[in-house]
């Protein structure tokens, strides 16, 4: 990685692909009840993140029923948001259907650069332009399964 502190560093520039997933209904779960649907999504959010690892991905950060995470390509972004769908219709077979708990996953691929502060790691910025945008920054892929 370049020096961010030298004068003249140039920052480093890669191709990161991001994947960014929230759990689809929350607002309307925690409605329904707030105490049993913080148990589920901590119990979800267990099982899933070891599955990013397993693809080479890196969790940038979770926050309330949100997931963001790096991978090194957009196939192991979309091979990982396919097997975290999988995972979970599997938990929620024993629930009843207004309970269950899917996430809803878009992967972005972008030409980013890093300079050092985490405002400007990859995934943070394309967080920020999936959320402006309502679109992808280059490539996309958007997966949701029913239960």
């Amino acid at each position: 990685m370049a020096d961010t502190n030298a004068p003249n560093s140039a920052p480093e520039r890669f191709l990161a692909a991001i994947l960014a997933g929230d759990v689809a209904g929350y607002s309307r779960l925690m409605r329904q009840d707030e105490i049993a649907t913080v148990r589920e999504l901590k119990a979800h959010l267990a099982s899933i993140l070891p599955i990013v690892e397993k693809f080479a991905g890196k969790v940038i950060d979770t926050a309330g029923d949100s997931i963001l995470a790096e991978f090194p390509s957009a196939v192991r972004a979309v091979e990982c948001a396919l097997a975290m769908q999988i995972l979970l219709q599997g938990r929620n077979r024993a629930r009843p259907r207004t309970r269950a708990m899917l996430v809803e996953a878009q992967v972005s691929s972008m030409k980013t650069s890093f300079v050092g502060s985490r405002s400007s790691w990859p995934s943070n910025q394309a967080s920020r332009r999936l959320r402006t945008s309502g679109r992808s920054c280059s490539a996309a892929c958007a997966l949701f399964f029913s239960p």
